[in-house]
């Protein structure tokens, strides 16, 4: 007689696993993000001495593009994290599809959280 806690192991551990994929793409955007951060700190040292605008110009780009890199990556994470979602909700595998899209939801709250706080604190502190 079976006791019911296989196939309870086999949703929870499968909607649990499908959630440490679905957070993949947060991962990726966090490690692209502060190699962006380190390679800035390293293209200022490097432009020590050339003066301010030059300094401020070629932190500005790497920075800059360090961060247009890491959208592209947590961009693609996404998209290939869906399709697999939708690959294995076509096969059958409904826990799976579910714990990622799940993670998906959580990561895309955590990314638009710091922005919109940005945009609703004041800039400019009372007089």
């Amino acid at each position: 007689m079976p006791s019911g806690t296989e196939s309870s192991d086999k949703l929870g551990g499968g909607f649990w696993l499908a959630g440490l994929i679905g957070l993949a793409p947060l991962l990726a955007l966090v490690v692209v993000a502060a190699a962006s951060v380190v390679l800035t700190i390293v293209a200022r040292q490097l432009t020590i001495g050339q003066g301010f605008f030059v300094e401020q110009r070629i932190t500005a780009l790497v920075l800059g593009a360090g961060l247009a890199l890491a959208a592209i990556v947590y961009v693609i994470g996404c998209v290939r994290t869906l399709r697999r979602a939708r690959a294995w909700q076509a096969a059958g595998d409904a826990a799976r599809a579910a714990g990622t899209l799940w993670a998906l939801g959580i990561t895309a709250v955590l990314v638009v959280v710091p922005v919109v706080v940005a945009v609703l604190l004041p800039q400019h502190p009372a007089r």
